[in-house]
């Protein structure tokens, strides 16, 4: 394969990360790298710790790291597992010089998730949910109850988090015909978020609540040569780590304005949940007491906090269903510039490079890129240094171009 595309986030980059890059140039006979990576805003609803080129230069500078790396804008990085993946498997698709794509699973193994994904895309599937949604039990517990009803056994690939995005991932490539090449490898050491480290490795959640909590000089260990030195520029200027409390009066202050009819126009509100979010905000004195306020056994926290994510961004349903209209470029070294080239040929989307290009495109592709600026503007209200809370970054920085 020439090249291979990783939906991530990066959310620092890390050991692990690279781990997963060199396996995949292993398995695919040393293919260059395309990361899909979220923007500023991360999908559990967070603020991600750095800003959107930083994190992309620090992957592009990590010895055998990514090549290239292309912006999942926030509208789907802040979204559902089903429309994150959907959403970075068409930008791969779309940037012309990928021909596989490759993520990291418990399993180890394609064969279980495809057979997943099969399930999941089924009418069987879909019948037996609309069934037993009136239970009142969480959509997570339903869909599992379901897929063990139809695949048995097979079905306990979906009870852990690496391969239930995998299956997002395979999901969206059947649906939308894509003829990538799913490669997968096993995850290795810490669980998926969780606040440990083993070894060489640790999750991007130590990582991240080692640097906010004074630990930051020991969580480097965790992150390769190359991308040390860009956090810890990062660090020093004040531009990081970045987290949801240091904008939570921003937050607030937006999530009071709102009626439960405004609640109602965000993406995943339903079933009267506007009026509880509404009662949520009057009642709580942080984001985080609204979220915990709001959440249910049907709607967890991750959830509510995407959607009040959404509501301090003012992203409505109308864009979040948008499909992706440009591909922006934030870091290449020299193997992705030559990618890049070849990209302005094959790509299926304008590829943008020069913020002034969105000038070029159509309304669609307007409309995302300035909501992009937007929420780029809300997030620098959060960075640790006031003086770097200054607005539209995203329309006068260009990619980090290394080599």
């Amino acid at each position: 394969m020439r090249a291979v595309g990783i939906v991530s986030e990066y959310n620092p980059f890390h050991e692990g990360h690279l781990y997963h890059i060199r396996r995949t140039r292993e398995l695919s006979g040393g293919a260059a790298i395309v990361a899909v990576m979220s923007g500023n805003f991360v999908q559990r609803g967070e603020f991600a710790a750095f800003d959107k080129f930083s994190r992309a230069e620090a992957a592009v500078s990590a010895k055998s790291g990514v090549d290239l790396v292309l912006e999942l804008p926030a509208i789907y990085a802040i979204s559902s597992a089903e429309r994150f993946a959907s959403a970075g498997v068409a930008l791969i698709d779309a940037c012309g010089v990928c021909e596989g794509i490759s993520f990291g699973s418990e399993a180890g193994k394609t064969e279980p998730l495809l057979r997943a994904a099969e399930c999941l895309n089924s009418d069987a599937f879909d019948r037996r949910v609309a069934e037993l949604l009136p239970s009142g039990e969480s959509y997570a517990s339903i869909r599992q109850r379901a897929a063990d009803e139809i695949l048995g056994d097979n079905a306990s690939v979906l009870k852990y988090p690496n391969n239930t995005l995998g299956v997002e991932y395979l999901r969206a490539m059947l649906k939308s015909g894509s003829t990538l090449k799913p490669l997968t490898v096993r995850r290795e050491g810490t669980e998926h978020d969780q606040s440990y480290a083993d070894g060489d490795y640790a999750s991007a959640a130590h990582i991240r609540e080692m640097m906010r909590s004074g630990e930051a000089y020991s969580a480097m260990k965790y992150i390769p040569d190359g991308a040390v030195e860009v956090f810890i520029r990062e660090m020093a200027r004040g531009a990081g780590p970045v987290s949801a409390s240091m904008a939570d009066s921003a937050m607030m202050s937006s999530l009071r304005r709102m009626t439960a009819a405004d609640f109602a126009r965000l993406p995943d509100v339903s079933e009267g949940l506007e009026f509880r979010l509404e009662r949520a905000v009057a009642q709580s004195n942080t984001v985080f007491e609204c979220a915990d306020a709001a959440k249910t056994k049907r709607y967890a926290h991750s959830r509510i906090r995407r959607i009040l994510l959404s509501a301090y961004l003012g992203l409505d349903r109308e864009l979040a269903s948008t499909k992706p209209q440009y591909i922006r470029v934030l870091a290449a070294n020299a193997r992705g510039r030559e990618l890049l080239r070849d990209m302005r040929q094959a790509a299926k989307l304008p590829v943008i490079t020069k913020p002034a290009a969105i000038n070029d495109l159509d309304a669609d592709a307007r409309r995302m890129f300035a909501f992009e600026t937007l929420a780029g503007d809300l997030y620098a209200l959060a960075r640790p240094s006031v003086e770097l809370h200054t607005a539209k970054e995203n329309m006068t920085r260009s990619p980090v171009m290394l080599g």
